[in-house]
């Protein structure tokens, strides 16, 4: 049964008349001046079971996402417990939430889908109404009796919408009341934001002039807010106004924002910045676009720090230049011209070791024309000509022993070859050829030892010579093989000792690692 929404308040006797105003009148005082949902229902249930006579009631939110009312006063006098949510149509609350109308059950215990614990609590009769504002259900008030004798009427139903129409108005105006004070929160930690960022924040209306200059904008591009407020903006250069223009414009008109790029604006001290901008749509309360907000990231550091980057890139590839250049080049220009001092001390010397000595310089000086042609061209070495690490230090050994017929010993376990790679290989030959060269140069050995063996895990590669030694605490002046071959075995991973004793000779050990 539903109330008839034909009953009119003259009907009612003067005294219930007079409750019922009382009534409202007091409801409206006690949630005049509350801030919380859950005591402006309170005050509505303890209302409406004085003004209906009901043993206990019980308030519910409706939930719209999951379709249910959720509980959130119980005031149930009785040990039942109520269901935390009921369904639409489930009892006197849902069906009053399902018709949007309020509902009396008098015969409650010869319902049909009712909550099984108020039927065990004894309750004869229930009346529920919906909280309506506007059409926009917000929940629903109960009130139940477990007197046989009490039967809710038309009037009590009429009653209970009134009530529930006051709290309704009051939570709907809590609701606004909160929203205000959440935007209000959310604007001013935005203005905090805006203010405190290091971007450039720029606000323009629909005619491109600005509304918004930041403390960001005024420390990039050096105007006051006070300068530049009601004009367009002063930072465009001129040979970018168009382009600006058609972005702007195209933001205003589509409502599409345009993000992360690059973009040049001037400053008021006559320069120019690099930014990395974006410009998004501003929006009044209907979504229709009333302006333009962009903002700006000042990228000069970064381009400065991009322009060290390049500038210690070109300089360390100058140095591995440099530091081949020495290793291979200029080493092998230095076998040369060892051998031709060799020839010239042979005073005696036949044909054939003319000609095999021309043969020796006129090859390496065609590996130095070709390694020179291969480092300006840019030239990386394919895979057939690829450096092989024994035949590479067998060569090397090769070549001292005709430069200047020292006595040159050897001790090669050939099996490493396949556990080293490419880089490391080049790595170990450019050390070797350093150490046995540095060795002809300024030992002036008669027996040269080169070994390339495995211990503890390591790749050991070692030039020891039986020369007049130096001191190693002292640097040569102008020369760069040790700190090359520093270099290198940083690059490798690599442990490098040098151990020399005047007068005791010299030994360079390098230490790869390797499984």
């Amino acid at each position: 049964m539903t109330v008839d929404d034909r009953v009119a308040i003259g009907q009612l006797s003067p005294g219930t008349q007079h409750r019922r105003r009382d009534a409202l009148l007091r409801l409206a005082r006690r949630v005049g001046s509350e801030s919380d949902p859950k005591a402006v229902m309170g005050a509505l249930l303890a209302e409406a079971r004085r003004l209906n006579g009901a043993t206990a009631g019980f308030v519910g939110r409706w939930d719209a996402e999951h379709q249910v009312i959720a509980e959130l006063v119980d005031s149930l006098a009785s040990d039942a417990h109520l269901p935390r949510t009921m369904a639409p149509g489930e009892g006197a609350a849902g069906r009053a939430a399902l018709q949007r109308a309020p509902i009396i059950l008098n015969d409650y215990q010869r319902q049909e889908n009712v909550p099984a614990d108020l039927l065990t609590a004894g309750i004869h009769a229930a009346l529920a109404a919906p909280l309506l504002h506007d059409g926009r259900l917000l929940g629903v008030v109960v009130c139940v009796t477990d007197d046989p004798a009490k039967h809710f009427t038309d009037a009590d139903a009429e009653t209970l919408v009134m009530l529930g129409s006051v709290a309704a108005s009051t939570l709907v105006e809590l609701e606004r009341r909160q929203a205000a004070q959440h935007l209000r929160l959310l604007t001013d930690r935005l203005d905090q934001f805006i203010e405190t960022t290091s971007d450039a924040i720029i606000l323009t209306d629909s005619q491109m002039r600005l509304i918004g200059w930041n403390r960001g904008a005024q420390e990039l591009y050096g105007w006051r807010r006070d300068e530049v407020l009601g004009q367009p903006p002063p930072n465009i250069p001129a040979d970018r106004l168009e382009e600006t223009h058609e972005l702007w414009r195209g933001v205003l008109e589509h409502g599409q924002s345009i993000a992360n790029y690059e973009e040049e604006r001037l400053t008021r001290a006559g320069g120019r910045v690099t930014t990395l901008s974006s410009m998004s749509p501003l929006r009044d309360e209907d979504g229709g676009v009333i302006g333009v907000m962009g903002i700006a990231k000042d990228l000069s550091a970064l381009k400065a720090v991009e322009a060290r980057d390049r500038m210690l890139s070109r300089l360390a590839e100058r140095e591995a230049l440099a530091m081949d250049l020495h290793d291979n080049t200029i080493q092998a220009l230095h076998g040369a011209v060892m051998l031709l001092l060799a020839v010239e001390r042979q005073t005696d010397a036949d044909l054939d070791f003319m000609r095999t000595a021309a043969r020796q310089v006129r090859e390496q000086l065609s590996d130095a024309i070709q390694e020179l042609r291969n480092r300006v061209l840019g030239l990386n070495s394919s895979p057939e000509t690829q450096l092989q690490l024994v035949g590479g230090l067998e060569r090397l050994a090769e070549q001292v022993r005709s430069n200047v017929r020292v006595r040159v010993d050897v001790d090669i376990d050939t099996s490493l070859e396949s556990r080293l790679s490419p880089p490391q290989v080049e790595h170990l030959l450019a050390l070797g050829s350093e150490a046995l060269f540095n060795a002809l140069r300024h030992a002036s050995a008669s027996t040269l030892n080169l070994r390339l063996i495995r211990q503890n895990r390591r790749v050991v590669l070692s030039v020891a010579d039986d020369g007049v030694g130096f001191d190693t605490s002292r640097r040569r002046a102008g020369g760069h093989g040790l700190a090359n071959m520093s270099e290198r075995a940083r690059q490798l991973g690599a442990r490098l000792t040098v151990v020399s004793t005047p007068g005791a000779g010299t030994e360079v050990r390098v230490e790869v690692p390797c499984e």
